[in-house]
């Protein structure tokens, strides 16, 4: 079982962590929203649902079920199954460390509980042919298939209007961007640039300053999902410290020539997420 928390971009973390895990261990994965339903901290942006869009296989466990599979509450009870309370055969696995560790799913025990963001590929890159599967998106239109398209991300939302959100990841700034860019033309002839966003007010009174021509994607019309199936089409990628375009990136074309160009800062605190961004991927 997975405990899913935070947006589309984190939830695919979580989801592909537990379905690769659930698929060589030969379990049923079960996916619980209480995180999502209970959350009311002022300092975390409300988050729903969001992997409804895709076909994907993991059941989603009932709130009238949650005693039958004894799933620890959010608060008290998650705190003192923290502390490593015996419940015999059942196995909660709350992500201490943001290094890679795959070493801690192995259990004998027929109930296992995930509770962390799991954000790394190696948790499901062994499974990846078949989690595109349980992923894949309906079609996009030809343009966004283009040899030198390139999709381009600038995430603000929260990061911009939120303090403690702000203070934790920052932006990624014009400089950021100008040394991507140039980072992709070095490997890219001719790019075409779609620029995909949360703040397309910003970005269309700041388009000087990224001192690139691009075609802005996001105007309101389309929704998180179908832009992530648009971003993951485009043949190169050039990521905000976003869980969303890092996802729009690994969907995508993994050929040798494919470039993925990614912030080397992705939190203020660089050392949080070490295990994070492919070695494949040029960090900038």
């Amino acid at each position: 079982m997975v405990r899913l928390q935070g947006g589309l971009g984190n939830q695919l973390f979580q989801y592909a962590t537990g379905f690769c895990i659930a698929r060589q261990s030969s379990r049923r994965l079960f996916l619980d929203l209480s995180l999502l339903e209970a959350r009311n901290d002022p300092g975390i942006t409300p988050r729903s649902f969001a992997l409804d869009r895709f076909p994907i296989s993991g059941e989603i466990v009932a709130p009238q079920d949650a005693r039958r599979f004894r799933i620890p509450r959010p608060g008290w009870s998650t705190r003192l199954t923290r502390r490593g309370l015996p419940f015999p055969g059942r196995h909660y696995v709350f992500e201490r460390s943001k290094i890679c560790d795959t070493s801690q799913f192995r259990t004998r025990d027929k109930f296992l509980l995930l509770d962390g963001f799991w954000q790394s590929e190696g948790y499901f890159q062994s499974c990846r042919a078949v989690l595109l599967q349980e992923l894949r998106s309906p079609p996009v239109p030809a343009e966004f298939h283009k040899k030198a398209a390139v999709s381009v991300h600038v995430r603000r939302g929260d990061y911009v209007s939120n303090p403690l959100a702000t203070a934790f990841h920052g932006v990624c700034d014009f400089g950021y961007y100008r040394r991507a860019f140039a980072a992709i033309e070095s490997r890219v002839a001719d790019p075409f640039y779609y620029l995909f966003t949360d703040d397309p007010e910003w970005v269309s009174a700041n388009s000087d300053a990224f001192a690139r021509k691009f075609t802005l994607v996001s105007d309101g019309s389309l929704s998180a999902h179908e832009e992530l199936a648009r971003m993951s089409a485009c043949q190169h990628h050039l990521l905000a410290n976003s869980s969303f375009s890092w996802w729009g990136a690994w969907l995508g074309a993994q050929d040798p020539d494919v470039v993925i160009v990614a912030p080397a800062a992705w939190f203020r605190q660089e050392t949080l997420a070490p295990d994070l961004l492919p070695e494949r991927w040029t960090q900038v």
